[in-house]
């Protein structure tokens, strides 16, 4: 007598579920490269050094009109609103200038973008050393939980990156505020 041992066939839901993890991570990769190609325009048209040609009100400075240029034209051509368009714009520069450990787990797609815009929002402020560490600290978590629970725990890292304690940043603040009429 022989016996034949049935194959058991995948089950259709986990293989669908790994197919949408599969092509979630095809979407990161891609969305490093479209972050380097957002920065690439950046360069360009800054090397075109756009100015303020208007005649009426206040001379904007080039550095206004290459961010309005930028953000209104990507706005167009990717059909998102000026807003998201701005967040991809900061999110792009900052991973490519600023976090290249998080720039290289998006295109290792170890990350989601949402994860990336979480992190590169968090950074503002922070620069060599501390942003050095942040970087290295939060690419690593952030493989580990949601964009949610990212937010919550960037937050703490930044205060843990600072040189300084929020209660002298506070101060220092308060001390250089100053309202114009």
């Amino acid at each position: 007598m022989t016996s034949t041992i049935p194959l058991l066939e995948p089950d259709p839901y986990v293989v669908a579920l790994e197919e949408v993890a599969a092509l979630d991570r095809q979407i990161a990769a891609l969305s490093a490269v479209r972050a380097r190609r957002v920065t690439d325009a950046r360069n360009h048209l800054h090397r075109q050094a756009p100015s303020d040609t208007s005649t009426g009100g206040p001379v904007w400075s080039t550095a206004r009109v290459e961010r309005v240029e930028l953000v209104t034209e990507l706005a167009q051509f990717t059909r998102r609103t000026e807003y998201r368009a701005a967040t991809l714009v900061d999110t792009s520069n900052a991973l490519v200038d600023l976090l290249p450990a998080t720039l290289a787990a998006v295109a290792a797609g170890a990350l989601s973008w949402e994860h990336a815009e979480v992190i590169a929002k968090h950074s503002d402020g922070l620069e060599g050393d501390a942003l050095v560490s942040y970087d290295a600290r939060l690419a690593a978590l952030a493989a580990e939980v949601n964009p949610k629970q990212l937010d919550r725990k960037a937050r703490a890292q930044v205060e843990l990156s600072q040189p300084s304690t929020a209660v002298e940043r506070a101060e220092k603040a308060a001390a250089t505020r100053r309202i114009y009429v």
